[in-house]
């Protein structure tokens, strides 16, 4: 379905099964339910659920051409700059597997959520978003960036005539396996949650409260991958200024990231959130929050940049203007493996926090960073494992890495 101008759809569901085959010669969005709102007036999507089963094989040949999948909405689009959207207590209930046909390949943006696949409103709300099924992608070769997160692939801002909009998220809950098989050149984000959860203006006041994942979260590739890579148990990519608070990934949501080879640029692994950049607000604040699940990354062979944190990967001040950052109850009750057979560029490894800088100095002279009552916490099953090491620069921590 498309839904252009239309306020509000709500109470609807969809059973069966979905196999489709796409070559695509335009921009694709997919889903059992909506696969597209374009809108100039302020919209809902609510009590929705889909319980229908999704097959789809894909290939690209233009950058142009993006796929977004949901399995209640695959896209929506704000032409008007001025657009709400609002999305509450949607479910996803059924697998959604996407491949590459054998010989093909992307080369555009891929965006895939259990629920939610790509979402660009100015601002968005969002309440009760919950996937229970398996999530897969399968893709032989890329050139495009890959996002694939269990309840959501992209909440994401790249454009807006408004000085500042909000992005606020409660109740994000996601059960099932996300998988991703993937050779790329391009960056790639996967997630329990949301896979990418940030704007390109950096102005967005985000508020993100109440995530659990419990779904083991995968990165495979057997060839060389290329691009930046973020992976989180909870969030893979966020960017700005965010209060967060009571994110949890519970032991079952492992993160588990298995490359033959990454060269060139950064990889950000953590129980919450891969990679978090604090920009232009410069204010960000975690509060009673935890990772309980093992952390893994295997890289065959790595010429890059690993920042691996029980809870953040990176956690990164990148800004001029002076930073207030909090993290006030944050726990990690997981363990952490790294096994890299060789390894050039530093590596950071952090109970709570693997890395705090990405080459960038803020110069600021007020800059305030408080970790309060914040614990690494673990049994013989539960500590940092380091195996095949032939590292470059290297910094361990009980709490921060570097």
């Amino acid at each position: 379905m498309r839904a252009d101008f239309c306020g509000e759809i709500s109470h609807c569901s969809a059973s069966g099964n979905i196999t489709l085959t796409r070559a695509s010669t335009a921009v694709t969005n997919l889903s059992a339910l909506i696969g597209s709102i374009t809108t100039t007036s302020n919209y809902t999507v609510s009590d929705c659920t889909n319980n229908c089963v999704m097959n789809l094989t894909l290939s690209s040949t233009n950058t142009k051409y993006n796929f977004n999948v949901g399995g209640v909405v695959g896209f929506t689009a704000d032409v008007a700059d001025t657009v709400e959207g609002h999305f509450l207590n949607n479910t996803n209930n059924a697998a959604i597997t996407v491949a590459t046909p054998e010989g093909g390949s992307l080369v555009s943006t891929f965006n895939m959520g259990g629920v939610l696949g790509y979402i660009g409103f100015v601002d968005t709300y969002i309440d009760g978003c919950h996937n229970t099924a398996n999530i897969s992608a399968n893709i032989a070769s890329t050139t495009g960036v890959t996002v694939v997160g269990g309840a959501a692939g992209a909440v994401y801002r790249a454009t807006s005539g408004k000085t500042a909009y909000v992005v606020d998220a409660n109740n994000i809950t996601n059960s099932g396996n996300v998988t991703v098989n993937v050779n790329s050149t391009a960056a790639i984000n996967v997630a329990g949650c949301f896979a990418r959860l940030c704007d390109d203006k950096h102005t967005a006041s985000m508020k993100v409260e109440n995530f659990v994942n419990s779904g083991a979260v995968a990165l495979n590739s057997d060839t060389s991958c290329s691009g930046k890579t973020y992976m989180g148990g909870v969030i893979g990519w966020g960017v700005n200024s965010m209060a967060c608070k009571n994110l949890h990934n519970e032991a079952t949501g492992t993160v588990t990231a298995t490359m033959a080879s990454k060269t060139g640029e950064e990889f950000h692994i953590g129980g919450l959130f891969g990679y978090l950049r604090v920009l232009k607000l410069s204010n960000m604040s975690a509060t009673d929050c935890y990772n309980k699940a093992q952390i893994s990354s295997n890289l065959t062979a790595a010429e890059c940049k690993h920042n691996v944190g029980g809870c953040f990967g990176l956690l990164f001040p990148f800004t001029t203007n002076a930073y207030n950052i909090t993290l006030d109850n944050v726990d990690n009750y997981g363990g952490i493996t790294l096994n890299c057979k060789s390894k050039a560029g530093d590596t950071n490894v952090g109970g709570i926090v693997g890395g705090m800088t990405d080459g960038a100095q803020n110069t600021a002279t007020t800059n305030i960073f408080k970790i309060m009552n914040c614990d690494n916490v673990g049994d013989e099953n539960n500590k940092f494992h380091f195996t095949n090491g032939a590292y470059g620069t290297f910094h361990v921590g009980g709490i921060i890495g570097p």
